[in-house]
C-alpha cells in the first residue's frame, strides 16, 4: 500500500467508508491502527488531534471505553451519548463495514506527557522532548518543526507497523495537521503510513502536494425507506436525537427507519457533522418540494444557531435576507472561533442567498478576507474577482482593496500602480480613502519605489482631514525622515487606538521601525502577532512573526529572534507566502551567523536562493543579500561581503541598518573611496536616531585617515549608541574601537573597551564576535579564562573532536578514528571555536578545561 494518501471527498459518508476500506486492508497486513478525527465547525484545541493520535502510546492507564450507541430498534428507539448532547452516533451493525464509535472524537488530554520511556533512555533530545509536552498540554505556541521530529522519532523507534488515520482534516486544529503531514513527508523507508480523509474544499495548505484519491459522492436509490433516505442525508449535520424529532414532525413513521436500515441506506458516521458544516443539502434523490419540507422541519428543531440558518437556507425557494443573514452570524462566529477557512464558506453562502447586490458583494468581501487569512490565496484571488468589478459602496471598495493588497504583498505579486490607487481613492470619501492611500503607502513601502511616487500618496494623505490613525502611519512609513522625532513622539499613542485592529497594528509595526521608535514596532509586532494567531489567520501571523524577529535579533535577542524566525518560515511556507519566506530565510540565516552557525545560514540561504532575483517585493531580496554579506564578512570573503552588501543599496531602509557592515567589508577590499560615499549618502537619506547615528560614525570612524579624527567617530559612535537599544551593535563599535586602540600601543584603553564587548557578546551567544573579543584580549595581554557554559553548548560529537584536536591530532588522523572524512572534521572545528570563544587550534587544551570563562574584571580606578 502507498505510505501516504489523502481522500478528498464531498460526503462523511464516503470518506468514513473509505478510511475504513484502507484501514481494513492495512490491519490485514499487520498494521496497527493509531487515528484522529476532526470536530465539526474547527473549535478544536491547539493539538488535540494528535493527543487523540498518541493516546495509546502516552503513559498511564487509557480512560475507559463508553458504550457504543445500539443502533436503533425497529421500533424507533434509539440511544444517545450522554457525555456529549449533539455529538450522538448513529450505529448499524453491517457485514464488512467498520461501526463508527460512539464516543465522540478525544480532546488532547492537559498536561499530557510523551511515552516514559521515551524520556527515561533519552532518546528524544531535549528540544524535541519539550516541545512535544508543550503540544500535548495544549500550547498552540509549541515549535512545530520540534514537534513534527518529535513525533517521527516516537513513531519510528516502535518497531512496529503503524498505519495513521486522520479523518476529517478540514476539521481537526491546524497544528495537528500541519505536523501529520510535516511526518508524512518523511515515511520514506519506514513501516509506518499516513490515511487522511479530507474534504475536497476544505483542504489544508500544508496538505498540498501529498498524494491525493478524488471519491465520487454516495448515491442512495430511493425504493426504500426512501423519506428516511432523504432525512438522514439531509440531516447529517445535526445529532440524532434533532433529527428524530423532526421525523416526528414530518410524520415518518419509524417503519421507514427500519426499512432504510435493512436497505442498508443508514448513516455511517453521524456522531460527526457532514463536511464544513456548511451545506446541509445531501447526496440523496427527492424532488425539490419534499427536500425543501424536510430541511424546514430540520430548521425548527436545530439547537445550533448557524446549522438552524443553513437548512432554512436549503429550504427556501430564493434569496432571502434573513436567511443570508443567518449565515452571516455563523461566519462570523467561525471567526471569532479561529476557523477562518470555514467562515470563508458561511460568508461565500451568505452571499449567494443575498437577495441585495450591496450586501451580495459585502459578503463576498468578507468570504475574500478569510480565505485570505486561512491560507487559501486562490479561492481569495476567485472570490475578490467576482467581487470587485460590481462593488460600488465606499467601505467595501476599501475592504476589497485591502485584501488585494494583502493577497499581492503575501504571494510576491505586482500589484497596482500608484496611479491606480489613486483613482481608486478619488472615488472614496473620508475614512475609507484614507484606508485606500495607506494601502498604497504600504505597497511604496514593501516595493521600494522612487521617492517622488512616495511624495504623490503623501500630498494625498496631507490633503484630507482626517483623524484616522491609518493617515498618521501612513504618512511614517511614506516619509520617515521628515518630522522624524513628531512621528516617534505620535506613534506610541496610536497604539490603544487600534488594540483590536491586528492589520493596523502590523503596520504601525513597519511605521515604527521606519523612524527607528524600536520599543514601539516590537509592541506593535507582539500584539498582532496575539491576535492573528487567536483568529486563525495564518498568512498574516508569519508577517508579524517576521517582523519580531528581526526587531529581537536587534535588541540582542538572538534565540528568540530565531524561533520567531523559524515559525514564520514555516507558516509562510504551509500557506505559499513567497514575500515573506523569502525575507524570514534571510532572518534566520542571519540570526545564525550572529550565533555562530555559518553552515546552516549557507544552506537555508542557498535552499532559498531562487526568492532572491526577480522580485518586485524589493526588501525580500535585500534582507537576504544583507544575511549572505554578514555571513561572507564572519568568513573573511571580505569580496563576496563587499559585493553583497552593495546590493543591498537597492532598499534604502535596509541599507542604511547594513551600512556599518558595508564599510568594514570596504576597508579589507580597497573599496574605502567608493564606501564613503555610500556612507554620507546614507548619513544625508535617513533618520536620525541613536542606533543610525551609530552606524554612521563608526563607519566614519573606519574610514579616517588620521588618528584624532578616527578617535572622535568612534566616541560619538559610543556616544550615539548607548540609549540606542542595539547592544550588540554598540558592542561591534567596542571590539572595532578596541582593536583601534590596541595597535596604537594603548593596551590598557583597549582592555576597556574589549572587555564589555565580550561581556555583551558572551551574553547573547553572539560566538564569531566574541572569539574575536577574546583574541583581542588575549593580544592586548589579557588572560580570558575559559568557559564552561560554551562547553556545556557543544554536541558529544564536537566534544570529542575538540579533545582529540587538543591532545594534537590531526583532522586525518581523528578522522580515521570516528571513521568521518578529514573535511567534516575541519567543518565541525569551524563551528568549534566560535562556540568557545578561540580563534586557533592551541587554544583548545585551555578552552576545554573546567574554568568558567568571564570576561576579566577591570580594576577599578
Amino acid at each position: 500500500m502507498d505510505q501516504v494518501v489523502v481522500i478528498e471527498a464531498e460526503t462523511t459518508e464516503n470518506r468514513a467508508s473509505a478510511a475504513a476500506d484502507v484501514a481494513g486492508v492495512a490491519e490485514a497486513a499487520g498494521y496497527r491502527r493509531l487515528a484522529c478525527r476532526g470536530v465539526p465547525g474547527g473549535q478544536m484545541p491547539a493539538y488535540a488531534g494528535l493527543g487523540q493520535l498518541l493516546e495509546s502510546l502516552l503513559p498511564g492507564d487509557p480512560p475507559p471505553a463508553k458504550e457504543a450507541a445500539p443502533s436503533a430498534d425497529r421500533s424507533g428507539k434509539a440511544a444517545l451519548s450522554a457525555e456529549q448532547p449533539g455529538k450522538a452516533a448513529w450505529s448499524a451493525d453491517r457485514p464488512g463495514k467498520a461501526a463508527p464509535s460512539a464516543e465522540p472524537p478525544r480532546q488532547a488530554t492537559p498536561n499530557a506527557q510523551p511515552p516514559r520511556e521515551a524520556v527515561e533512555e533519552g532518546r528524544l533530545p531535549v528540544g524535541r522532548l519539550r516541545a512535544l509536552e508543550a503540544a500535548l498540554g495544549g500550547d498552540a505556541g509549541a515549535d512545530r518543526l520540534l514537534v513534527g521530529l518529535a513525533v517521527r522519532s516516537l513513531l519510528t523507534e516502535r518497531g512496529e507497523r503503524l498505519l495513521l488515520v486522520a479523518e476529517d482534516c478540514q476539521w481537526l486544529d491546524r497544528p495537528t495537521v500541519d505536523v501529520l503531514c510535516f511526518v508524512g513527508r518523511r515515511l520514506t523507508d519506514l513501516p509506518i503510513a499516513l490515511v487522511a480523509t479530507v474534504h475536497p474544499e476544505e483542504q489544508s495548505p500544508a496538505m498540498r502536494g501529498l498524494p491525493a484519491e478524488r471519491l465520487r459522492p454516495a448515491t442512495r436509490p430511493p425504493q426504500t425507506g426512501h423519506q428516511w433516505g432523504l432525512l438522514a442525508d439531509a440531516g447529517r449535520d445535526m445529532p440524532l436525537s434533532e433529527v428524530m424529532t423532526a421525523a416526528g414532525h414530518l410524520g415518518i413513521a419509524a417503519e421507514d427507519w427500519a426499512a432504510h436500515d435493512r436497505a442498508d441506506h443508514d448513516q455511517a458516521d453521524h456522531d460527526r457533522a457532514d463536511n464544513d458544516r456548511h451545506r446541509p443539502v445531501g447526496a440523496a434523490h427527492g424532488d425539490a418540494a419534499e427536500l425543501r419540507r424536510i430541511h424546514l422541519a430540520l430548521s425548527r428543531v436545530a439547537s445550533d444557531p448557524g446549522v438552524a440558518a443553513r437548512h432554512r437556507s436549503a429550504a427556501s425557494c430564493g434569496r432571502t435576507e434573513a436567511e443570508a443573514a443567518d449565515l452571516e452570524r455563523a461566519g462570523r462566529r467561525a471567526l471569532t472561533g479561529g476557523a477562518q477557512a470555514a467562515a470563508a464558506v458561511a460568508f461565500r453562502r451568505a452571499a449567494g442567498a443575498s437577495p441585495r447586490a450591496e450586501d451580495r458583494i459585502r459578503r463576498l468581501a468578507l468570504a475574500a478576507g478569510a480565505a485570505r487569512a486561512a491560507g487559501l490565496p486562490e479561492r481569495s484571488r476567485a472570490l475578490l474577482g467576482e467581487a470587485l468589478p460590481l462593488a460600488s459602496d465606499s467601505r467595501t471598495i476599501a475592504e476589497l482593496a485591502t485584501n488585494q493588497l494583502l493577497l499581492d504583498l503575501t504571494a510576491g505579486l505586482p500589484g497596482r500602480s500608484i496611479g491606480e490607487f489613486e483613482a481608486l481613492a478619488a472615488r472614496l470619501e473620508g475614512d475609507d480613502r484614507v484606508r485606500v492611500l495607506w494601502g498604497a503607502a504600504v505597497h511604496c513601502r514593501a516595493r521600494h519605489l522612487p521617492p517622488h511616487q512616495c511624495r504623490r500618496i503623501e500630498g494625498r494623505l496631507r490633503s484630507i482631514r482626517s483623524s484616522s490613525p491609518l493617515r498618521t502611519i501612513a504618512l511614517a512609513m511614506l516619509a520617515p525622515g521628515h518630522g522624524a522625532a513628531e512621528h516617534r513622539a505620535r506613534l506610541p499613542l496610536l497604539v490603544a487606538q487600534i488594540a483590536d485592529d491586528p492589520l493596523a497594528l502590523l503596520s504601525l509595526g513597519i511605521a515604527a521601525e521606519s523612524v527607528q521608535d524600536l520599543p514601539t514596532a516590537q509592541t506593535a509586532w507582539a500584539l498582532s502577532r496575539d491576535l492573528f494567531r487567536r483568529v486563525g489567520s495564518a498568512s498574516d501571523e508569519c508577517q508579524s512573526l517576521r517582523g519580531l524577529a528581526a526587531l529581537r535579533i536587534a535588541c540582542g535577542e538572538l534565540a528568540a529572534g530565531l524561533a520567531d524566525a523559524e515559525q514564520a518560515l514555516r507558516i509562510a511556507e504551509s500557506v505559499g507566502a513567497t514575500q515573506v519566506m523569502g525575507i524570514a530565510a534571510a532572518t534566520v540565516a542571519r540570526a545564525q551567523v550572529w550565533l555562530g552557525r555559518g553552515a546552516d545560514a549557507r544552506n537555508i540561504l542557498e535552499r532559498h536562493a531562487g526568492l532572491w532575483e526577480d522580485q518586485p517585493i524589493a526588501i525580500s531580496a535585500a534582507e537576504m543579500r544583507w544575511a549572505s554579506g554578514l555571513l561572507a564578512l564572519t568568513e573573511r570573503r571580505y569580496r563576496d561581503a563587499w559585493a553583497e552588501l552593495n546590493r543591498v543599496r537597492r532598499h534604502r531602509a535596509r541599507a542604511a541598518w547594513s551600512v556599518a557592515d558595508l564599510t568594514e567589508a570596504a576597508i579589507h577590499c580597497g573599496e574605502e573611496v567608493a564606501a564613503a560615499r555610500i556612507v554620507e549618502a546614507t548619513a544625508a537619506a535617513t533618520t536620525t536616531s541613536g542606533h543610525l547615528a551609530m552606524l554612521v560614525e563608526r563607519s566614519r570612524a573606519l574610514l579616517s585617515k588620521d588618528d584624532d579624527g578616527a578617535q572622535a567617530h568612534f566616541e560619538l559612535s559610543l556616544a550615539e549608541g548607548e540609549d540606542a537599544g542595539t547592544p550588540l551593535e554598540l558592542a561591534r563599535t567596542r571590539l572595532l574601537y578596541g582593536r583601534w586602540l590596541r595597535r596604537r600601543k594603548r593596551a590598557e584603553d583597549a582592555k576597556d573597551q574589549l572587555t564589555e564587548a565580550l561581556q555583551a557578546f558572551a551574553d547573547a551567544r553572539a560566538r564569531p564576535w566574541a572569539a574575536e573579543a577574546t583574541a583581542e584580549l588575549r593580544a592586548a595581554g589579557e588572560t580570558v579564562r575559559p568557559n564552561r557554559e560554551a562547553r556545556a553548548s557543544l554536541s558529544p560529537q564536537e566534544v570529542r573532536i575538540a579533545t582529540l584536536a587538543a591532545r594534537g591530532l590531526t583532522n586525518k588522523e581523528i578522522g580515521e578514528m570516528l571513521v568521518v572524512s578529514p573535511r567534516t572534521i575541519g567543518a565541525s572545528l569551524y563551528r568549534i571555536f566560535p562556540q568557545l570563544g578561540i580563534a586557533k587550534r592551541a587554544q583548545l587544551r585551555e578552552a576545554l578545561s573546567a574554568g568558567r570563562e568571564r570576561p576579566p574584571v577591570r580594576p577599578g580606578p
